[in-house]
């Protein structure tokens, strides 16, 4: 089986080979999705993992210029694909960065890759990818109590001020 983790170019007929997430097909053509995976250099985790930058880019190929060579039975949905090399160049989404070994991502709350967690096809291709799943699900909880709705100050006001005074002994109590 060809590798997931690299693209092949072959150089007799100028095309490159790599494993791409079908996200959807019309009759004129492809839509993929292309987990990519960064290293972030100098940084590990303390269980030994890689740290690297998690990206997926979306990509809308022409069905004439590629064709489906395979797919893979232990990634639903990723298809091995052939690409003309000049269309692979022209697109810097189609660029293959994965990482085979133990690893985790690092995200900033700012990240655009947030507002991709919603989207199932995306989760889909994360996860094929290797993507810990865990870890997008405890991130996606934490950014939707981060964009809670904050209090207003007239809502502010109106919450029970508490006020705590020392006793006898300097002991604070309400």
């Amino acid at each position: 089986m060809e590798d997931f983790y690299k693209k092949v170019y072959h150089p007799e007929d100028k095309t490159v080979d790599a494993w791409y997430y079908i996200k959807s097909e019309t009759p004129t053509q492809t839509t993929v999705l292309n987990v990519q995976e960064r290293e972030t250099a100098g940084r590990v985790w303390a269980s030994g993992d890689i740290d690297y930058r998690l990206s997926v880019k979306e990509i809308k190929l022409p069905k004439s210029q590629i064709q489906v060579l395979s797919h893979d039975e232990n990634r639903p949905g990723y298809f091995f694909i052939k690409i003309p090399y000049w269309l692979f160049k022209k697109n810097e989404g189609l660029e293959v960065h994965r990482i085979s070994v133990s690893k985790k991502f690092t995200i900033r709350p700012d990240d655009a890759i947030y507002s991709k967690f919603a989207d199932k096809d995306y989760l889909k291709a994360m996860a094929g990818a290797g993507t810990n799943m865990t870890r997008i699900d405890m991130l996606h909880q934490q950014r939707l109590e981060f964009e809670k709705p904050k209090p207003t100050p007239s809502q502010f006001v109106q919450q029970e001020i508490v006020v705590f005074k020392p006793n006898s002994r300097g002991i604070y109590n309400k």
